[in-house]
């Protein structure tokens, strides 16, 4: 991704801003993080990070779309039974009387 000099939005660009805009554009094509460009041409990093907002040239971070996931399906041989639908829900003394007995039992 080569910067030009009209990105910039200056009538002239100096010979240090010449150079970080190759700089840019090198990062861009090299495969690696650009900390390593970095580092494999004796550059400051933060100073990298500026120039590089500076031209305009700091791409968004999108997210990675997420990885889908290979679903296997049951063996014929299993059966799931049917949710059975309650018509009515049940008494509600019977119901408090059950979880007492449930909380004693636990103790």
């Amino acid at each position: 991704m080569e910067v030009s000099t009209s990105e910039l939005g200056e009538k002239a660009a100096t010979s240090e801003e010449l150079a970080w805009r190759a700089h840019i554009s090198g990062a861009s094509e090299f495969t690696g993080p650009n900390a390593e460009y970095c580092r494999r041409h004796d550059l400051d990093h933060r100073i990298f990070r500026a120039y590089k907002k500076k031209f305009g040239a700091v791409k968004s971070r999108v997210p990675a779309p997420a990885a889908f996931v290979k679903l296997q399906p049951l063996p014929e041989r299993v059966v799931i039974p049917p949710v059975a639908r309650v018509k009515e829900l049940p008494d509600p003394a019977w119901t408090a009387t059950f979880i007492v007995a449930l909380m004693e039992a636990r103790r």
